[in-house]
């Protein structure tokens, strides 16, 4: 699973084959250069964006596409589990209980 800041750094890749330098990757993500650097070599080291020599550039790999989709239903998932399973309980024991009492 990645973290919600590598998310937002793979979101500025599209899923086909284009290809962005380190400054416009630098200026779409609105970070300064190291940490644009270092989000660049951990998705390198992690197999999900590779670096291009001709043109010069990064482009994302399947694998950073899987990574985040995989993200998105994680957070469906997660919305589900913390506020609509709770309410949905909340309900049905306000239920009962009216029931049970009357």
């Amino acid at each position: 699973m990645i973290t919600k800041a590598i998310y937002k750094f793979l979101l500025l890749f599209p899923d086909d084959d284009q290809a962005f330098s380190f400054k416009e990757l630098q200026e779409l993500s609105g970070k300064d250069i190291s940490k644009t650097r270092a989000y660049t070599n951990l998705l390198i080291d992690q197999g999900m964006i590779i670096k291009l020599t001709d043109p010069d550039g990064f482009m994302i790999l399947p694998k950073g596409i899987v990574a985040k989709d995989e993200y998105q239903e994680y957070k469906k998932l997660n919305f589900f589990k913390q506020f609509i399973y709770p309410a949905l309980v909340a309900i049905i024991g306000v239920i009962v209980g009216a029931i049970i009492s009357a």
